[in-house]
């Protein structure tokens, strides 16, 4: 029988980063809660919701830096990089998963592009909607590292 040496560390750091990445997500939250008339609702309102369309973009800009950085860590992880026997029943959904990787920073990069040109209100919706997926996807994540290093890692979903 093979016994393996868990390094929780990598783990660990994953968890970590996903608690920070809610956090992003709350403050992005919040910055779509401020989403003012667009100026066809309200002529007088271009300079707030210029405004806020600049606060939005920077808030993406950064959070696709973070995420960017994130995947890389998470697909260098051993659950990712290493599916030996210790890892090899989460297989399926870890592939699943590394493939959201794409769609998701895709749909960041779309969010950021639509800044511009699109209505205010279908942008934080859009936003808001990029968010409930993004959270989904850490929430998955976080259970199967949960389960694959059978040991409560504090992932707080």
């Amino acid at each position: 029988m093979k016994a393996w040496v868990i390094d929780l560390s990598a783990a660990r750091q994953q968890v970590e980063q996903h608690r920070s990445l809610r956090a992003k997500a709350a403050s992005l939250r919040k910055l779509i809660g401020l989403c003012p008339p667009s100026p066809a609702e309200d002529p007088t309102g271009q300079e707030q919701l210029d405004r806020w369309r600049t606060e939005l973009l920077s808030a993406l800009s950064h959070l696709d830096r973070e995420l960017r950085a994130h995947f890389e860590h998470e697909e260098a992880s051993p659950l990712y990089a290493d599916p030996d026997a210790q890892f090899a029943r989460f297989q399926a959904e870890l592939t699943e998963l590394i493939e959201e990787h794409t769609r998701l920073l895709d749909m960041l990069q779309g969010l950021r592009a639509e800044v511009r040109p699109r209505q205010a209100r279908q942008l934080a919706k859009d936003t808001e909607s990029f968010l409930n997926l993004l959270r989904a996807h850490e929430e998955a994540e976080n259970r199967i590292l949960t389960a694959a290093y059978g040991e409560d890692l504090g992932a707080g979903d």
